[in-house]
């Protein structure tokens, strides 16, 4: 299990530990940390695809932004 994310609190684990005693616990915070960092080229497709998404969106913001415009608006 990934012990060090922001989701997962220390009473989670309590909770966990009380609940499944017969079981054991080990972090694998590595482990999950560097399969997100490993990319399939789907995963990258999928990344720049998002990316142009993006990036034609803030073109267009910066088309029809004026001051003191509100978040609501765009």
């Amino acid at each position: 299990m990934e012990k060090d994310n922001y989701y997962f609190s220390a009473s989670c684990l309590e909770s966990l530990q009380k609940n499944l005693a017969e079981s054991s616990f080990t972090d694998a915070t590595g482990l999950v940390n560097w399969h997100r960092a490993v990319k399939s080229n789907q995963e990258l497709e999928y990344m720049r695809k998002a990316a142009r998404i993006v990036e034609k969106m803030y073109e267009r913001i910066m088309e029809v932004i004026e001051p003191e415009c509100v978040k609501m608006i765009l």
